[in-house]
């Protein structure tokens, strides 16, 4: 009977890092909501302002945020990398954030960042089991070259 219940708290969790989660979302929606309004053609003024501000200011620094905590994540998982049971659960979260993503794209707006974070999920989950070695040869390997 040591099975915790569904309600039961979740242990072992970071709640600075859920904090920072958190947060990062609460930015990306009040870009968003400046993104939805500054369409306006009444937008003038200090509402004008307000709107450049907000966009000068955040506009991609709480997506960056919360990239950072996706992959954080996930490096604090790659412990259980070997594990099968972990592997369906990662992978269940993927679909499910891509089926989340797919809804929130047909019907609320085209600008979903969801959809982005499933495929470098999948690549990690390749990864996540692999020597540095190989990982570092197919990096190499994907970079497009910039050299002229």
């Amino acid at each position: 009977m040591n099975n915790p219940s569904p309600l039961s708290p979740v242990r072992n969790r970071i709640s600075t890092i859920d904090g920072l989660r958190g947060f990062a979302l609460l930015g990306i929606l009040i870009v968003n909501i400046t993104t939805f309004r500054s369409g306006n053609p009444a937008f003038t003024g200090a509402n004008w302002w307000a709107d450049r501000l907000i966009l000068g200011l955040l506009q991609g620094k709480f997506i960056l945020i919360y990239s950072f905590l996706f992959g954080l994540g996930f490096a604090l998982q790659l412990e259980h990398a070997g594990d099968r049971a972990y592997q369906r659960r990662y992978f269940r979260r993927l679909l499910g954030l891509l089926l989340l993503g797919v809804a929130h794209f047909v019907l609320l707006w085209e600008g979903d960042i969801l959809l982005s974070y499933v495929l470098p999920g999948l690549l990690l989950m390749l990864f996540a089991t692999r020597q540095p070695k190989t990982a570092l040869r197919w990096a190499s390997g994907c970079t497009p070259l910039t050299w002229h």
